[in-house]
Parts: structure tokens; C-alpha cells; sequence
């Protein structure tokens, strides 16, 4: 799924909160995922007692459009660990792995091989 960013003049506040949800869950139950662009709108829930690392792909490898947001959530006692392919950026404070049970990280596309990942909460 890809994403445009459009003005939200014009639009209710509504209708612009309804476009921002996410539309699905999925749950992951392995110690290891490749984000695909098909990743973009639900929320990857990880439940595995193990460490469990997330590897985001290079431009080159992947179709995903900049700004493009991920969400991932650490479900199981596991912890959750955000890593770039190789010549991928991750910036960000704090973002991984994740702290505790239930803690959220989000992770958006800045430039074509740049991304920030935000503190888990």
C-alpha cells in the first residue's frame, strides 16, 4: 500500500483522524521480519519469548514510498529490535530495542535509504 500526503484543508477533523487509523493487526511470531510496503497499514504485533529483529530493506529491495509509517508493538516478552539492511539508516533516541511488554515503536520512511524510528513507549 503506498501513501500520498495530501493537504487536509477542506477536509473534518473527522475524516482526517478516520484516514490516519491503522486498518489491521498482524501478529508475528518469529524472531525475525523483513518489512514489505504490505507492512504499512496495520500493526505488527511481535509475541515471541525471543528477541525478535526487525530489518528494514533497502530502496533498491523494497517498493515502500517515503513517508511511509510502520508501527510495531513488542506483545510477547521479547524484545524488539529495529536494524537496516545494509546501507539503510536508522536515526532516532531511544527507539530500540524495545523496553518492556507492550511498548510501540513507529518508524518512518525520510529518504530513500534514511529512516527515523521514534522512542518505544
Amino acid at each position: 500500500m503506498y501513501f500520498t500526503t495530501i493537504p487536509t484543508s477542506g477536509f473534518s477533523d473527522e475524516a482526517v483522524t478516520q484516514a490516519k487509523r491503522l486498518v489491521g493487526v498482524t501478529t508475528i511470531t518469529a524472531t525475525s521480519h523483513d518489512l514489505t510496503a504490505s507492512d504499512a497499514d496495520t500493526l505488527l504485533a511481535f509475541d515471541n519469548p525471543d528477541r525478535v529483529t526487525v530489518t528494514v530493506p533497502t530502496d533498491a529491495a523494497s517498493q515502500i514510498d517515503i513517508g511511509t509509517t510502520f508501527r510495531l508493538a513488542q506483545i510477547g516478552v521479547g524484545s524488539v529490535s529495529v536494524v537496516g539492511a545494509e546501507g539503510v539508516v536508522i536515526d532516532g533516541y531511544g527507539g530500540t530495542p524495545t523496553a518492556a511488554r507492550y511498548a510501540v515503536i513507529d518508524l518512518v520512511k525520510r529518504t530513500a535509504d534514511a529512516w527515523l524510528v521514534s522512542p518505544a513507549v
